[in-house]
């Protein structure tokens, strides 16, 4: 009996203490060889209510039964996905889906734009154009990686349906997402 209360407990605080990397973007696989054309894919969660950056319920993700998440008690769900990318990396592209349509803006280690001042970053704007509403998201983009390895910021803006607006830039609470080059 004390055992299965041990191995209980043991697998709970395993789970209390993964939680806070659900609530976050993330790349799925955040180490990738350097000086390599690479398809990365960002997971986005569904944030708390429109108060969350604010303070409300401290940005906590909500499961997808909860109600309250969006005007008229329905579930939020995101609507836009903005990816600011490092000079160090040129933006090749990105993968437009049935939901979601998606843009891309070269940074200035791009041959596509060559009149950009010396360290301009690309940009990534995804756009939701239908359902279905998952509980998170899966976004695929392709970059050129840098010659020199290192870890790399790639700041992102989370909106959703709700009017909740998440700036995941390295701020209290909001880890920027990062990916290792090596």
């Amino acid at each position: 009996m004390f055992r299965k209360i041990a191995v209980l407990g043991v697998a709970a605080a395993m789970l209390l203490t993964a939680a806070p990397a659900w609530g976050h973007v993330t790349a799925e696989d955040p180490s990738v060889p350097k000086d390599s054309d690479q398809k990365i894919t960002f997971t986005v969660p569904i944030e708390g209510g429109a108060e969350s950056d604010a303070g409300g319920d401290g940005g906590h993700m909500h499961a997808m039964h909860e109600k309250g998440g969006d005007k008229g008690g329905a579930r939020a769900f995101n609507v836009q996905v903005v990816i600011r990318v490092p000079d160090a990396f040129a933006v090749l592209s990105c993968e437009a889906t049935a939901m979601w349509d998606c843009s891309v803006t070269p940074g200035s280690n791009s041959e596509k734009r060559p009149g950009a001042s010396a360290g301009t970053p690309g940009q990534i704007n995804f756009q939701r154009k239908s359902g279905p509403y998952e509980d998170q998201d899966h976004l695929s983009f392709t970059l050129h990686t840098p010659k020199d390895g290192g870890t790399y910021d790639l700041p992102t803006v989370q909106k959703q349906s709700d009017g909740a607006v998440h700036h995941w830039d390295g701020g209290p609470g909001r880890p920027t997402p990062r990916l290792r080059i090596g």
